[in-house]
């Protein structure tokens, strides 16, 4: 009977074989998973990067700066568009003071519209345009950043930033 335990203990081969091709399947798919988590924490780096000079790019648009411009900063190659458009809006009224709230509770910043009768707690932090010619004009100016990486992934920022209209000459 004893001879017939030590028989019977362990593993037979089929057992060990499909044992390490089980093993072997956890390998692969571990390292796919590791693999890929690197690949994808690469591109969200990337894109981070891409995204900080799009917006450090912004930061520096003017609307003096020429209509298109085009450059490059470490491995990244970037192109700006600086279109003014058709839109142009001149202010009626200038806030004098800072942030003031209105009627409704919100605050106003510098700029408002003028309503049809003022009252006199209003005209005092306002002071409205005396001629067409001291209104400040102000005009809309769409801006378009394009940033390449050099694996081909493109990052685009596409806005609009208000100026003082150019004079004219």
């Amino acid at each position: 009977m004893a001879s017939q335990t030590n028989r019977l203990a362990g593993f037979s081969l089929a057992e060990s074989l499909v044992a390490l091709a089980i093993a072997a399947l956890l390998v692969v798919a571990v390292t796919r998973l590791v693999a890929n988590t690197r690949l994808n924490a690469g591109k969200v780096r990337e894109l981070v990067e891409m995204m900080a000079l799009s917006d450090s790019l912004l930061e520096h648009v003017s609307q003096g700066m020429p209509e298109t411009s085009d450059g490059r900063t470490g491995h990244f190659t970037w192109h700006i568009d600086v279109t003014p458009m058709s839109l142009t809006a001149v202010a009626r009224r200038v806030n004098l003071r800072g942030p003031v709230a209105n009627q409704s509770g919100t605050k106003t910043l510098g700029l408002s519209s003028a309503p049809e009768s003022t009252s006199k707690s209003d005209s005092s932090r306002t002071e409205p345009a005396t001629t067409p010619h001291d209104a400040v004009k102000w005009t809309p100016f769409h801006v378009t950043i394009l940033v390449k990486s050099p694996s081909g992934r493109k990052y685009v920022t596409d806005t609009v930033k208000i100026g003082s209209q150019p004079a004219k000459e």
